[in-house]
């Protein structure tokens, strides 16, 4: 993306998407010790010169930066009086982040409902719409998935559902524009399921959507975990899903 700035320009590389291919392996021939080669944005830091740019730092050379927000996608920004460089925002006072609410004692009726609010922007919403909408199709009807990655795991308290998706705008829209439970391992096991680690989001009828945090990670949590886990996808609704509970709503 370019941007006028003064009598210069800068140039703003930014990552949309998480790539679920991994960089080549060495040959089988290679001596040991060999070194998996870097590709993709990993092999950026490696070959050029990239700087950080403090907020002195952008204020004094006169550079670009993207405003700030409560979530940023990943970025490098280029200008020809300093090359590649990433600007690390200044605090914000007072800035409103995103809302996380406790797990639920009862199902919800509308799990997949929009929530706007004042940090649900415009283009935020859209992506939570959209998505929401996806996955309500999807454990209500049985839609195909077009952007998201379903497994099934079991627990004691029933299926839950691992969410993966490769949009890096994904969980920052669902959090700003969902209604969406944030808890502990321990808690989440209480209630009687588990759960896979941000960027993924979960859910399960009972619990609605919910993410993990703390430091502990869920003993089960993630593909092929302990808990175990269904194929990805998790099998349409009303066909034979795994764990032997369709996807749906209370």
């Amino acid at each position: 993306m370019y941007h006028k700035v003064g009598t210069s320009y800068a140039v703003t590389t930014e990552v949309t998407r998480i790539s679920a291919v991994g960089a080549p392996s060495p040959a089988p021939s290679a001596p040991p010790g060999t070194r998996t080669p870097l590709t993709g944005l990993a092999a950026l830091p490696a070959c050029i010169a990239l700087h950080i740019a403090q907020p002195e730092d952008v204020q004094s050379r006169g550079l670009y930066a993207p405003p700030a927000g409560p979530f940023m996608r990943p970025a490098m920004q280029f200008m020809p009086a300093v090359g590649f460089y990433i600007p690390r925002p200044a605090p914000q006072a007072g800035q409103q982040s995103f809302r996380l609410y406790k797990l639920p004692t009862s199902a919800s009726s509308n799990p997949f409902q929009v929530r706007s609010s004042d940090i649900c922007t415009s283009d935020a919403l859209k992506t939570a719409t959209r998505l929401l909408g996806e996955l309500q199709g999807y454990f209500d009807s049985g839609r195909p998935l077009q952007t998201w990655k379903v497994t099934a795991h079991t627990a004691s308290g029933g299926t839950w559902y691992e969410l993966n998706n490769d949009d890096i705008t994904a969980l920052p829209a669902l959090l700003n524009c969902g209604h969406v439970a944030a808890s502990t391992p321990d808690e989440i096991k209480a209630a009687g399921f588990d759960g896979a680690r941000p960027p993924a989001l979960n859910y399960s009828k009972k619990l609605g959507l919910y993410i993990v945090r703390g430091d502990r990670a869920p003993g089960s949590g993630g593909q092929g975990g302990p808990g175990g886990s269904g194929p990805p996808g998790g099998g349409p609704p009303g066909g034979g899903h795994p764990g032997g509970e369709p996807p749906g709503r209370v």
